[in-house]
């Protein structure tokens, strides 16, 4: 198994966020307080506050279903 990158500079861009069954494509804008991530999803064009959580059989992935219209909505 691959291991995901969960570490960000300013415009990368990621598959790896879950926000359901739909894959987009995401790009990095900003590390929040607390390990929470900014991103903006240029498929649904909308951002995405994003945190890392643990699978139940202990694998980490990036968890994005906060996502509004505008970023300052998620802070």
């Amino acid at each position: 198994m691959k291991k995901k990158n969960f570490k960000f500079k300013l415009g990368d861009k990621t598959t790896d966020i879950w926000c359901g069954d739909i894959v987009t494509e995401c790009e990095f804008i900003a590390n929040l307080k607390c390990g929470l991530m900014l991103f903006y999803d240029t498929t649904d064009k909308s951002f995405r506050r994003v945190f890392i959580e643990v699978d139940d059989d202990g694998h980490p992935y990036m968890n994005g279903w906060d996502c509004a219209s505008k970023p300052s909505k998620l802070l």
